[in-house]
């Protein structure tokens, strides 16, 4: 009974993240079916609730100006069923009460649920962003990362994880103080989105260290992007403070690590660039390796590594 519920709540919450245009279609042909059904049968049965249902969904899914549009053809197939009714009631006080009444709850259904829309995709856009930076929050990050799994072990395209860290972030604070450390990671947040394609994501993991993932991109191509980077980061100076990033990069197809391994698999690069001094890029493409391989200890035995230095790589 617990997992048969489980199944309706999963459906139900399913028209509610619908794409617009798959809503739109799907409400149009339950539209018509429930329009066809209310002009044969009978005035006194009343559908109101199956047109409600319609204007909900498709203002939910597809904005205002889809909502009004079936609230419109919804009061205009009810005043057709209602005239249905023979005289005297037929436009009686009675007749038009209950005709208002129906009009009033479509418009009503729509001026409720298109504000209660916005305001929740306000707050589930809020609820992926780092609220300092701007960039994407570790939560987001990992739920486009699972995606990016899935998608290449069903296609076999490769993807591309960056972790990034300010090589000595914690001097800066010290010196300068939180607000300028603050100032610090804004700064590299907005380096990152100026370097990254549109389709890549970049995110704040927490603390001084971020994350950039890279849809179909190899190791060469991503390097490309986290070098740029690396190179953007150089022309800031703070007084006489040159911020410079360790990162490690790893490139991915068909891996069987999950999110986890995938983000420990590029901790290990980071430290390793760590250990090579500022500034440093460790990258590789990462091997294929058995289900119960640990990423960590792949990051720091696997010797086909890069170390790319500020002068070069």
């Amino acid at each position: 009974m617990v997992s048969q519920l489980g199944v309706w709540q999963r459906r139900i919450l399913g028209l509610f993240h619908l794409r617009p245009a798959t809503a739109v279609v799907m409400c149009g042909a339950l539209f018509f079916a429930i329009a066809a059904i209310d002009i044969l049968t009978p005035p006194e049965l009343n559908l109101s609730l199956l047109y409600v249902v319609v204007i909900l969904i498709a203002t939910w899914n597809a904005g205002l100006t889809a909502g009004l549009a079936f609230a419109i053809g919804s009061s205009f197939v009810q005043y057709l069923a209602l005239s249905a009714y023979p005289a005297p009631v037929l436009f009686s006080f009675y007749w038009w009460v209950w005709l208002l009444d129906r009009w009033g709850t479509f418009f009503v259904v729509v001026a409720l649920t298109h504000p209660l829309e916005l305001l929740f995709r306000r707050h589930e856009a809020a609820s992926r962003i780092d609220g300092l930076t701007g960039a994407a929050n570790q939560q987001y990050f990992r739920e486009l990362l699972d995606r990016e799994i899935n998608r290449s072990a069903r296609s076999g395209g490769t993807f591309s994880v960056a972790l990034v860290d300010c090589d000595d972030f914690r001097l800066i604070n010290d010196e300068f103080g939180n607000v300028v450390g603050d100032a610090v990671l804004r700064t590299i947040a907005d380096a990152i989105t100026k370097c990254i394609r549109r389709s890549d994501t970049a995110a704040r993991l927490g603390g001084d260290e971020f994350a950039i993932l890279l849809p179909d991109s190899t190791i060469d191509n991503a390097r490309e992007i986290v070098q740029r980077l690396r190179g953007k980061l150089l022309e800031h100076k703070l007084n006489d403070w040159t911020i410079t990033l360790s990162i490690g990069l790893a490139s991915f197809q068909g891996s069987r690590l999950d999110a986890e391994g995938i983000i420990a698999f590029c901790d290990s690069l980071m430290d390793r660039a760590k250990r090579s001094g500022k500034g440093q890029i460790a990258a590789e493409q990462a091997p294929d390796v058995p289900d119960d391989a640990d990423a960590t200890s792949l990051g720091r035995r696997t010797p086909e590594v890069s170390i790319s230095r500020r002068t070069g790589q």
